[in-house]
């Protein structure tokens, strides 16, 4: 272990659930694992219906130290980012991480991580690079999939508002940590998103605090589809995503003191394709006057001669709209 460790900077690690009794036991078990030893574990329940609760009440029992306490904890299904804020608000670390129960973390995660935000001040929290299983069943690098190219194995993203403004940008909430003052300062997650709640956070956050990368994978996240009949993650419909984005990007824009003028012009072309997807979403459903509203709402983000001829399509032919747009992106695009 590293002797930035003799110092104990204490991290609290909150670990969400629902419905996933076995992989949050593999998560946990990866958290014990770490080269540098958190403060706690806070294992947040988000009112599993499948029996996960008595097995993750027996394990954290069976498995909760001196060294590391495990806590179990229940709320009424209320999603993930509720989920989180409650186990934060328990969190007694200098810093907290968050690890989602599908994910798992390598060893020197956290080590690596605490000694980056020593080593960076001013760095009120830290992400790293991952490994990403997608929906295929391929793994890769996060950061290569998503092209993020530092000239550091370490450092300070200097872009990371730019970046998180424009998309997701590789930057997995498993991999954060932060200070646990720096993330009740902006109110932690927003618990009316079920999608992006993470690149969100990140976003307020960058705006208050430098953000430090390790270029190295040290987390394993897996975003491939649910089995059939499972709905753990809501965001695999089309209109949950497209709902927690409008709200997102709506909500930044009332941040308008804090952002310059090209961010804000950035969100504003966020804001605009929402609308365009919203309208192709309800141009397959075939429901049309929903599809002008929001190609209008669009049109008025941003005027273009492509947004012009769209929603002049979807008033006079939206038969022939919807054949030309009924359908939106992938939700990792």
């Amino acid at each position: 272990m590293s002797s930035i460790a003799s110092r104990r900077t204490s991290v609290s690690v909150v670990v969400p659930t629902y419905n996933r009794a076995k992989s949050t036991i593999a998560a946990v078990e990866s958290v014990l694992a770490q080269t540098y030893r958190p403060a706690e574990v806070i294992v947040v329940d988000d009112g599993s219906t499948d029996g996960s609760g008595q097995l993750l009440r027996e394990f954290t029992e069976r498995s909760s130290t001196r060294e590391v306490p495990i806590v179990y904890t229940r709320q009424n299904n209320a999603g993930p980012s509720v989920a989180r804020n409650f186990g934060a608000e328990m969190a007694g670390g200098e810093y907290i991480a968050f690890l989602d129960s599908d994910d798992c973390w390598l060893p020197e995660k956290l080590e690596r991580q605490v000694r980056a935000l020593d080593e960076l001040e001013g760095c009120g929290a830290c992400v790293t690079d991952a490994f990403c299983i997608d929906q295929s069943g391929s793994v890769a690098s996060t950061f290569q999939l998503f092209h993020r190219k530092y000239p550091e194995q370490s450092g300070i993203d200097h872009d990371a508002v730019r970046s998180l403004a424009h998309a997701f940008c590789g930057f997995w909430i498993s991999t954060l940590l932060v200070g646990a003052d720096a993330l009740r300062r902006i109110g932690g997650f927003d618990p009316e998103l079920s999608f992006a709640e993470d690149r969100d956070l990140l976003f307020r956050l960058s705006l208050t605090t430098p953000i430090a990368y390790l270029d190295v994978p040290l987390a394993r996240c897996d975003r491939r589809p649910s089995p059939p009949g499972v709905v753990c993650r809501p965001w695999e419909k089309a209109e949950v995503r497209l709902a927690s984005l409008q709200r997102m990007y709506e909500n930044w824009l009332d941040l308008s003191r804090t952002l310059s003028a090209e961010i804000r012009n950035i969100v504003l072309k966020g804001l605009r394709a929402t609308h365009c997807d919203w309208c192709n979403w309800y141009l397959g459903q075939r429901q049309y006057g929903a599809a002008r509203r929001h190609a209008a709402k669009a049109l008025a983000c941003d005027v273009t001669p492509k947004m012009i001829a769209k929603c002049g399509l979807t008033w006079i032919a939206p038969a022939l709209a919807r054949e030309m747009f009924g359908e939106i992106r992938p939700y990792l695009s």
